[in-house]
């Protein structure tokens, strides 16, 4: 019987949650409470410190009574669950006074959920503090489950006058190799961001996060109700969104790019996928910064092809010692293209974003005492030889990129490619995979419209009903082939086509450009979609 991949990706990563799950309800839990008077202990950091051994057969619950307790900066315990008599009236309320200094409020947050333990039933807030919630694991708790459950979490943002710190969100988290991250049916609000979590380097296994029924709320316009950063665990990490609400966009990129050798610095940089339905209408915005070189065809169609040679190919395009690319056949109305694994971008990495390594120069550095070569054949032409027989170190990525062009004349163009950056989400009820039924390519981002026959589309022109469209192409789409398109919720304005020479304005109406199929214009005549705002779009 044969599995589909995403069913056996999930299994992989919820067995270890249900097998740890129903170790712990086998073996019960031991019961502490904690209450202002007449409980075990009188706060919470007391309570753990009371705590005996624990473990996944022998967990402990601290059953928390309605209160005030305002006690910061305390973390977790391994297997400890925490859980609030009453949502509303179980609060934890973080707050430094107003004569905090930036370095304690950078340091300080209400809680750490740094364990494998369970925030439940509980309102926590943060006032002059990092995070309500800082859920860091900094890469050293692999496998660890973190729960937040029927919580109500707010950052009320930071007044003190020596504060400097600008990510006041209400959860903070940075994952271990493996840790599973469970959210449900729980509200969180900040000023900038409600929720924001990053990978860390060198994982084992794909970390895990899923979100249901929550909501997410921010208070600054621009505001990100989640922010996702991949930061180079080097696994196909996974983000589940079921049911939520979310008031703000997604925001997703990999800020700082952590590794520091050449051999981990991919053009795209999209290690967790996300994935889910029913979110509602939500901006996703990626800012990945990833470049590839790319060499493409001058021809278009069937008989256009790129292939690339020479000692040359694992520096241009690869990882510096394999020659790691993607070849891209011709197709009807598409030129052929190559374009590498390797980032090029020449923006720095590391932890403090202070090691450069990825430019063409560093790539190909001082070849004067060992010459490369880099041979390219255009449409089954004899290969073009382009040399680097000089200095490289000191030179631009442009100048490398024209010294190739130069090479290869009319026959081809040279330039960069952004892999990375065409990530998207799978929201199942907001796209659809259909079937270019048309004799050309429909590119990322063009509208596109009903084809002739159910389940086909091709590119949308002027003369089209508002009625025909369908949505917008959520990848390149080739002739005679099927691929994704968006037909409901919001979209990015870097998302689409638009040609126009006037910035797109916060209500206007966009068309169908008359010359131009699938791409659009400032016009209110067909109104294919609107503008919420300059940057964010929607399917009207």
């Amino acid at each position: 019987m044969r599995i589909a991949r995403r069913t056996l990706i999930a299994s992989v990563l919820v067995a270890p949650f249900v097998a740890w799950r129903a170790a712990a309800l086998a073996g019960g839990a031991i019961a502490r409470r904690v209450a202002k008077t007449g409980g075990e202990a009188s706060n919470i950091p007391a309570a753990l410190a009371a705590v005996g051994y624990a473990s996944a057969a022998r967990r402990y619950t601290l059953n928390v009574a309605p209160g005030i307790y305002t006690e910061v900066g305390w973390h977790t315990r391994n297997f400890v669950d925490i859980v609030g008599g009453d949502r509303a009236t179980t609060i934890l309320r973080g707050e430094l006074p107003d004569s905090a200094t930036a370095k304690a409020i950078e340091n300080t947050s209400t809680v750490w959920l740094d364990q494998t333990a369970r925030l439940e039933n509980l309102t926590i807030t943060a006032h002059n503090l990092r995070y309500a919630i800082h859920l860091e694991t900094n890469g050293h708790v692999p496998g660890a489950v973190h729960e937040i459950i029927n919580c109500t979490v707010s950052h009320l943002g930071n007044t003190a006058p020596a504060n400097t710190w600008k990510s006041d969100f209400a959860v903070g988290a940075g994952l271990s190799s493996g840790v599973h991250v469970r959210v449900q049916k729980s509200s969180f609000s900040a000023r900038r961001g409600a929720f924001s979590y990053h990978t860390n380097v060198n994982f084992r296994a794909p970390s895990m996060v899923e979100i249901t029924d929550c909501d997410f709320s921010v208070k600054e316009t621009g505001g990100a109700a989640l922010i996702i950063l991949p930061l180079g665990s080097g696994q196909r990490d996974q983000c589940v969104l079921i049911g939520n609400r979310l008031h703000g966009a997604i925001r997703y990129g990999p800020s700082p790019w952590l590794p520091t050798t050449l051999a981990e610095q991919p053009a795209d940089h999209a290690e967790i996928k996300i994935s889910g339905r029913g979110n509602g209408q939500v901006v996703f915005v990626n800012t990945d910064f990833g470049l590839a070189l790319m060499i493409a065809s001058a021809s278009t169609g069937p008989g256009a092809s790129v292939r690339v040679s020479g000692d040359a190919v694992p520096l241009l395009f690869g990882d510096g010692t394999s020659p790691k690319l993607t070849t891209v056949p011709g197709s009807p109305g598409r030129a052929a293209f190559v374009y590498g694994w390797g980032d090029i971008s020449g923006k720095p990495v590391g932890l403090k974003q202070d090691v450069t390594i990825t430019s063409l120069a560093h790539r190909l550095g001082n070849c004067e005492r060992r010459p490369r070569a880099l041979q390219v054949a255009i449409d089954g032409a004899a290969p073009v030889t382009v040399r680097f027989a000089q200095d490289c170190s000191g030179m631009s990525n442009d100048a490398i990129i024209n010294l190739i062009a130069q090479a290869l004349g009319q026959h081809a163009t040279v330039g960069t490619y952004a892999p990375g950056a065409r990530y998207r989400p799978h929201f199942a009820d907001q796209e659809a995979m259909l079937h270019n039924g048309s004799d050309t390519v429909i590119a990322m981002g063009s509208v596109v419209a009903s084809g002739e026959t159910a389940g086909t589309v091709r590119l949308m022109t002027a003369d089209d009903h508002v009625s025909a469209r369908v949505g917008v192409a959520w990848e390149d789409i080739p002739a005679q082939q099927s691929g994704r398109v968006k037909h409901t919720g919001l979209l990015a304005a870097s998302d689409v086509r638009y040609v126009d020479v006037t910035a797109i304005a916060r209500g206007d109406q966009l068309s169908i450009h008359p010359e131009q199929p699938g791409a659009l214009h400032k016009h209110p005549r067909q109104g294919v979609l609107a503008a919420l705002h300059v940057d964010v779009l929607t399917l009207v």
